[in-house]
């Protein structure tokens, strides 16, 4: 999968489906999704992003500017003790895309990257609000998946009109 010229919101999420389902780093080229993915629906469903299939869901989700990279090395599914890839790879591929605005999800797998990131000068965008925002916990929003999805969409929905900006 090819990356939009122009991303205006990158999401670092971390996948944990079944493995056969997985769409793990799509920073991968020769990516085909396959499969249900409950993540990348409910990230499109927040974000009025719609489509026939999952592919076409894709499709628009890069049409719009946003592009969602995996923490975790390509076909494999989260577990507690595998490592992330290496923060410098993840930094590296931020880099590479110049995004305008980086939303992180997932709190016990991501908060790693935000100081990293912050440090950079990415414009992440906050669970809270940027003045009171201390910890890497701030930073990170709920995970989109199925089991968190409400809490996820709650606080996508505090940013309803900087998304809507982005998504243009």
């Amino acid at each position: 999968m090819v990356p939009p010229k122009h991303i205006n919101l990158l999401i670092i999420a971390e996948n944990i489906p079944n493995m056969s389902k997985a769409w793990c780093r799509l920073m991968l080229h020769e990516f085909e999704p396959v499969g249900a993915n409950n993540m990348l629906h409910n990230i499109c469903r927040c974000l009025n992003i719609r489509a026939a299939s999952e592919k076409d869901l894709l499709r628009n989700l890069l049409d719009h500017g946003v592009f969602i990279i995996d923490t975790y090395p390509p076909h494999e599914a989260w577990h507690p003790r595998m490592p992330p890839l290496p923060i410098e790879n993840i930094l590296q591929d931020v880099a590479e895309l110049k995004p305008k605005r980086i939303m992180v999800t997932s709190i016990r797998s991501n908060q790693f990257i935000v100081s990293p990131l912050l440090k950079k000068g990415y414009q992440l965008i906050p669970v809270a609000d940027s003045q009171r925002a201390n910890s890497p916990r701030d930073w990170v929003f709920p995970s989109p998946s199925n089991r968190a999805y409400q809490r996820f969409k709650e606080a996508i929905m505090r940013h309803r009109a900087l998304l809507e900006e982005l998504l243009r």
